[in-house]
């Protein structure tokens, strides 16, 4: 009779499952990349709507100022100046006709109205209270600069100068976008 004895060697790697140690650190890495990524999404949320903000504002702020810097450069003088609303008179080329043209800010709604010819529109929104102000200034320089006196007698006003601080906030937080705008224009009318 012939005894064999036949072994079989069982690869312990193969059966070998993960121990709770092992599984707790993948779990904890895990966590922490996903923590690392989920962060990440966060910041650039708030960094592409903090850039569309200021593009945004940055757009209807320069439109604003062109618009202003157009008109007030045809006006025939300046009528009425606060720092929160100008008034200019405008000739109608065409016909002749004389029309006031308007600038309200109003600090509780934040923002800058147009009226001219009974039209009411809206100029800029989100403007940042008490940060919209009108200044009139005589057309001659202080000495040697491109200065010039400021002046509260409409007559004697040939620049406007204007600016204005737009805000809005980020993703509903406290950090603020801001877009800033001032320009001087002189009323070439005389």
């Amino acid at each position: 009779m012939d005894c064999t004895i036949t072994t079989t060697t069982i690869n312990k790697a193969r059966q070998r499952g993960a121990s709770l140690p092992e599984t707790m650190m993948a779990v904890g890495i895990s966590s922490m990349v996903m923590a690392l990524l989920a962060s990440l999404l966060v910041y650039q949320a708030r960094s592409c709507a903090a850039m569309a903000g200021y593009s945004d504002m940055d757009r209807y702020s320069r439109n604003a100022v062109d618009l202003m810097t157009k008109e007030l450069r045809q006006a025939n003088r300046i009528t009425a100046c606060t720092t929160t609303n100008l008034t200019a008179e405008m000739i109608d080329p065409t016909s002749g006709t004389t029309n006031s043209l308007n600038y309200i800010y109003s600090p509780s709604s934040k923002t800058l109205v147009r009226k001219f010819k009974g039209t009411e529109s809206t100029l800029l929104k989100e403007i940042r209270p008490n940060s919209m102000k009108f200044s009139m200034f005589q057309r001659n320089p202080i000495g040697g600069t491109v200065e010039a006196y400021s002046t509260t007698d409409v007559n004697l006003c040939k620049v406007i100068q204007f600016s204005w601080l737009c805000s809005r906030t980020i993703l509903g937080n406290s950090n603020y976008t801001e877009s800033m705008q001032s320009a001087k224009v002189v009323v070439r009318k005389d």
